[in-house]
Parts: structure tokens; C-alpha cells; sequence
């Protein structure tokens, strides 16, 4: 586990560009135009729902930020919440850094991560100068769903300015745009050269109907063909915070995985508790987006 850890952060770190694209120019245009109409009917649901008033969509309701995402064929709301724990990040990618006992002196320069989030992300940082583009125009405003998405990017590539808030891949540039919209502008982020992105939000598992648990949906159909058609993409998504909630007690507290989650071609991240002891052989990425950077504080334990 630790071998292949490590080659995953690896390709995170080294920046190589291949072409991102398959030669088939119209399947690309084809999806981005199909992407676009499915973005379009989402937001349209949405209005008709609210309009119809059929239910307080008040989502302060959540401890986490939390949107209305979208509305199941069966009527049910579904909503967008943060996928985040207080642990310790396990990583080891400083194994990969200039230095480390891996001499491999990988930092993340000449490469770009993309990160959906929250909100926008707080790009006149100290940790971040110069680095983030919040391609999407959403202005950072200081609410949980900003701290959230400010947070990520920091575990991601905070430069260490504070040596405590150093994060994996101080080099690196990022490409941040918030939650709404995220399918057609993957799309568009892969068809101009994109490699890798983080998602730590998904479905809320709170009134989740049971069926949806595991379901193969058309949200996690659309990211596998975008990673079909963009081969050398890749979406890093959380798993959810949902273990142990009793949400789906018909598998023992099992089989929560929700939309994107359960798509085929995603790295998909499970959560655990920074005192969790994981049994040999490790089963679950120690992935973890920690640091409050407002302003950029904590330590990051980063041993195996």
C-alpha cells in the first residue's frame, strides 16, 4: 500500500503533460454540447422544485456547507455537502520532496490541480500567491463553504511560508471553481489539459431513499465518460463521511457509497479518524484535508 500510495501522489507531483484528449474531435464536442443541455435541465428541476414549494429547503439545516444539488425522478431532493474529518494526513508524500528518502525532489512545479469545492477559494493567501485562478468568477467570501474550499487548496499546494502549513505539492498551480455546474466543467477542464482534480463534497446521505446507496447514477455515468473521453484525466473524489451513521442499516452500516462515489474510473477516497489503527494490509488511503487557513494554521503529521 505504501508502494502504490506513493506512486499515486507521485503522478500528483511530477507535472508530466501527455495530450489529454482522444483524436476523436466530435465525441469531445458531442459531450461537452450533451453535458451542457443535462447542466441546463439540473438547474431548471431545481427552480421547478422551489417554485412548487413542496418542502423548507433550508440548508443551514447541516452542520456542513450544503446546496440543493438536485431532485430524484422519485421527487426526493438531493443535496451537495462536504466530505471533510479532522484526522492526520498519512500520507507520506514527503517522502517525494526535495530531500526525501525517496530522492525523487518532487514538488509539483509545472503542474495544475483542479479543485471543486464549496466556494471559492481564498486566493490572496500567503500560502497561495500567484498560484490560484478561480476560473469560474465566484468571489471568495469568508462562509464555510469559502474556509472549506480555502482548506483543500491548502493541504494541496500551500508553498510553507509557515513551515507547519506546508502542503503536498508546494509548486503546484490550481484551478479552483465551486460545486455548481462541476460536470460540464470538468469537461471543459480536461478538453484544455487538466490531469487531475479534487472533489471532497458529494451526496448528503441525509434522506437519502435506500436505493440510491451504491446506485450507478447518471452523475457518476457522466464523470466516467468524461474519463473515457479524456483519458488522462483523473477526478480525485471522497468517499463521504458516512460510515458508522446508520444511514443504510439494511447492509449493517455498509454500502454507502452515493453518486460520483461509485463511479468506475475515479479515484474515490475513504475517510478515517486520525487515532484509527489500520490493520495490515492498509485498505483505506489516509487522505486528509485539514488546515484552517483563515489564517493557515495546524500541523500535518505527515508519517506512515
Amino acid at each position: 500500500m505504501v508502494l502504490s500510495l506513493s506512486l499515486v501522489v507521485g503522478v500528483l507531483l511530477t507535472g508530466n503533460k501527455p495530450a489529454n484528449a482522444q483524436t476523436d474531435e466530435p465525441a469531445r464536442h458531442n459531450l461537452l454540447r450533451r453535458l451542457e443541455h443535462q447542466e441546463q435541465a439540473r438547474r431548471q428541476r431545481i427552480e421547478q422544485f422551489r417554485l412548487a414549494g413542496k418542502q423548507d429547503l433550508e440548508e443551514n439545516r447541516f452542520s456542513a456547507p450544503t446546496i440543493l444539488y438536485d431532485i430524484l425522478p422519485t421527487g426526493e431532493p438531493l443535496f451537495f455537502t462536504t466530505c471533510n474529518l479532522t484526522a492526520a494526513q498519512n500520507v507520506g508524500t514527503h517522502k517525494l520532496w526535495t530531500g526525501g528518502e525517496l530522492q525523487l525532489n518532487l514538488e509539483g512545479s509545472n503542474l495544475t490541480i483542479g479543485l471543486w469545492d464549496a466556494g471559492a477559494v481564498r486566493a490572496t493567501h500567503q500560502e497561495f500567491t500567484g498560484r490560484v485562478s478561480q476560473i469560474d468568477n465566484v468571489g471568495f467570501l469568508y462562509t464555510s463553504g469559502s474556509n472549506h474550499a480555502t482548506h483543500v487548496s491548502g493541504t494541496l499546494l500551500a508553498a510553507g511560508i509557515s513551515p507547519q502549513a506546508r502542503g503536498m505539492a508546494k509548486e503546484a498551480r490550481l484551478w479552483a471553481y465551486d460545486w455548481n455546474g462541476d460536470v460540464p466543467e470538468m469537461a471543459q477542464a480536461a478538453a484544455a489539459g487538466l490531469l487531475i482534480s479534487n472533489h471532497s463534497y458529494g451526496y448528503s446521505a441525509w434522506g437519502m431513499p435506500q436505493w440510491m446507496f451504491g446506485f450507478y447514477d447518471q452523475y457518476a455515468a457522466n464523470w466516467d465518460e468524461i474519463t473515457y473521453t479524456f483519458p488522462y484525466y483523473l477526478p480525485v473524489k471522497a468517499a463521504g463521511n458516512d460510515g458508522g451513521s446508520g444511514y443504510n442499516s439494511a447492509d449493517g452500516g455498509y454500502d454507502l457509497l452515493l453518486g460520483a462515489s461509485n463511479a468506475k474510473n475515479a479515484l474515490v477516497v475513504g475517510a478515517v479518524y486520525g487515532d484509527t489503527l489500520i490493520p495490515v494490509p492498509k485498505v483505506c488511503v489516509l487522505l486528509l484535508f485539514l488546515l484552517g487557513v483563515l489564517p493557515m494554521t495546524g500541523v500535518l503529521n505527515l508519517t506512515w
